[in-house]
């Protein structure tokens, strides 16, 4: 809504939808990298704990796997 957000909006995503393929779309600098602007910050353990299949993150514009699946 803003060019700068300070608030992790990860919370405010809904529950996962049991027998769905869930994916979350979020620009942000997870994990706070300090070669890219502070933006929606949240990290990979809260990502994960919200009990998506994928997360499509945005905002640093390189290929980086933050975690893999099992």
């Amino acid at each position: 809504p803003t060019r700068k957000v300070e608030e992790n909006w990860v919370r405010d995503y809904p529950a996962p939808i049991s027998g769905c393929f869930n994916i979350g779309l979020l620009h942000t600098n997870a994990n706070g990298s300090p070669n890219h602007d502070r933006y929606a910050p949240c990290s990979v353990d809260e990502l994960v704990s919200k009990g998506y299949q994928y997360w499509a993150l945005g905002h640093v514009h390189e290929h980086q796997v933050l975690i893999q699946g099992s």
